[in-house]
């Protein structure tokens, strides 16, 4: 949406607004009403205001919604990230990939994430062709230390009670 009432400031439909107590809003332009409508991302109800539209993040295209690596958004900033991290998490997704590293989010119940279908799913297979998982970066270590006769590293880090020793 292009505004003629301001001009070279595109407006991105559901853009993110980070308040002054750190919390996230979704941002709608009405430009028949000529004002922004700004809700949290989990309540229904609306509060028209007006902010400068300079100041709020893009957000990226639907088709976005919940990818694999953080790396292939468009518009990679905080609000996006958490947005997609949240997304996948309520869909029992909690491993993401942003590049090379694999962020975990604690679903903090059992999920049936580590049997052994799951395990073989993820054997001798490049990380790129399954979805993210513990698994695949264990058996990227794995074939890295076989092939190049060196020894590999994994860096584990979490608050305590995370996970990490799943």
């Amino acid at each position: 949406i292009y505004s003629n009432k301001l001009p070279n400031i595109i407006c991105v439909r559901y853009p993110y607004f980070r308040s002054e107590d750190d919390d996230f809003f979704v941002v709608e332009f009405d430009p028949a009403a000529k004002k922004l409508s700004v809700r949290r991302e989990d309540d229904d109800k609306k509060k028209a205001v007006v902010y400068n539209m300079k100041s709020l993040p893009q957000k990226n295209p639907d088709f976005l919604d919940g990818v694999d690596d953080l790396t292939s958004l468009a518009f990679l900033h905080e609000a996006e990230i958490l947005h997609n991290l949240r997304l996948r998490f309520h869909q029992d997704r909690i491993y993401t990939y942003t590049g090379p590293i694999l962020l975990a989010v604690n679903p903090y119940r059992q999920l049936p994430l580590y049997d052994e279908e799951t395990k073989a799913k993820y054997h001798d297979r490049p990380s790129d062709t399954v979805p993210p998982h513990v698994y695949a970066i264990a058996d990227a270590c794995y074939r890295n230390m076989i092939r190049r006769a060196e020894n590999q590293s994994i860096l584990i880090s979490g608050d305590s009670g995370a996970g990490k020793t799943e």
